[in-house]
């Protein structure tokens, strides 16, 4: 049951309390399980308690964060996890605990649950009835506990590469927008200047009388306009590069492909590359997080720019869609494509084709594609140029999003 939930504790303890109950015989199982390193640094004396008891001859779970540095010191587990080593108690009163089965005649077993001798959590099983110690049972719950140290030990290790992958997305974006900052900031001052020039006219017209309220209703719907484009700019700046809090959406596929090709058109048209969509109508919807696969169309789209100089014939780059089974995205340049030898590390950590690159954008956004159930690919086109293709998941039934 540990090894089915190789990357969650929750399921797994409520397994475990559930097996043990009924094999032993117990009314009430608890595991209270620290949360330090598996949620935010400042949740780090975040306890999970999870029960399982019986009620009217069920066996029924629940569970609760507790804001609280853990378990109560005085218990049995309080105790566990002081002495490092199992406890137990033929008489313990649990009356207090509410199960019907309980009274203060009850034996306690309590077992703490280490990783890298670090107490991660502990375990209480309840008897109904005084009863001595016993020695093999203790023995095999020790066990369990330590299978269960081991599953905390490898969520965490797995939520810390999830924080290390999030930083390195950020610098990756980071790098991203640096690559196209120039045309961003020619980009703001278009409108700018627009408006300078459209307010210049209203102060004119006001200065020779002539401002009637038509015309200036004119003026100012402009420098609304102009206003207007200036800050989406800046905002679509602004939600690429802050933190992502991995929020999962119903997205419009082709909506944010439009969105990331007017982000990035200035950036196409200065290097002479002709940006082309050609997408899919009615395209199902997918859920992912926006900012995450708008990332991953800016690496592919600045990476198909880069990959033509001016001797290369046809400079354009086409982003298609299609529906299928899945929903794919295709982007294609018309470069010099890639040597096979090198096609093996395309996805490989900090390797780079680039003078100045930082070879984490292919296996960040890679790394992103997954994460949204799906596969990025890259291959040579049979004619010319390079092909990155993303399949992923049509949405099916997702209450959630």
């Amino acid at each position: 049951m540990i090894a089915n939930a190789a990357d969650s504790v929750e399921p797994a303890v409520e397994a475990v309390l559930e097996r043990v109950c009924l094999e032993g015989g117990y009314p009430l199982a608890r595991a209270y399980v620290h949360l330090a390193s598996i949620g935010e640094e400042s949740q780090s004396s975040v306890w999970l308690l999870h029960r399982a008891y019986r009620s009217g001859g069920d066996m029924r779970t629940d569970s609760e964060i507790m804001q609280q540095p853990g378990p109560p010191a005085e218990g049995p587990a309080g105790e566990a996890l002081r002495l490092g080593a199992a406890v137990w108690r033929s008489r313990y009163d649990a009356s207090a605990l509410g199960i019907p089965d309980l009274g203060k005649r009850a034996c306690v077993c309590a077992l703490p649950i280490f990783h890298n001798e670090t107490a991660v959590g502990v375990l209480e099983f309840f008897g109904s009835a005084p009863c001595a110690r016993d020695e093999d049972w203790v023995e095999a719950l020790t066990d369990i506990a330590s299978q269960l140290g081991h599953l905390v030990g490898r969520v965490r290790a797995q939520m810390r590469a999830l924080r290390q992958q999030a930083g390195l997305a950020r610098m990756s974006r980071v790098a991203s927008m640096r690559e196209v900052a120039g045309s961003l900031a020619h980009e703001v001052n278009q409108p700018l200047a627009a408006i300078v020039n459209y307010s210049g006219g209203a102060l004119h017209l006001l200065e020779q009388g002539r401002a009637d309220d038509e015309k200036l209703a004119r003026v100012l719907d402009q420098v609304r306009i102009q206003a207007k484009r200036a800050s989406g700019i800046i905002q679509d700046l602004r939600e690429l590069l802050r933190h992502n809090d991995g929020r999962q959406d119903r997205l419009d596929l082709n909506q944010l492909i439009q969105r990331t090709a007017d982000l990035l058109e200035t950036t196409a048209r200065d290097a002479g590359v002709k940006l082309r969509l050609e997408l899919e109508e009615n395209l199902p919807e997918i859920v992912g997080d926006d900012i995450q696969l708008q990332q991953v169309l800016i690496n592919l789209v600045v990476n198909a720019i880069e990959a033509m100089d001016h001797s290369c014939a046809g400079r354009d780059v086409l982003i298609s869609t299609r529906a299928g089974e899945q929903i794919e995205v295709v982007v294609s340049d018309r470069g010099p494509g890639m040597h096979d030898e090198l096609l093996a590390k395309l996805f490989t950590p900090f390797f780079s084709t680039k003078p100045h690159g930082l070879g984490i954008g292919l296996s960040i956004s890679r790394s992103i594609v997954e994460f949204h159930g799906g596969r990025l690919s890259g291959a040579n086109n049979p004619d010319q140029g390079m092909s990155f293709r993303i399949r992923l998941p049509r949405v099916t039934n997702c209450p959630h999003a």
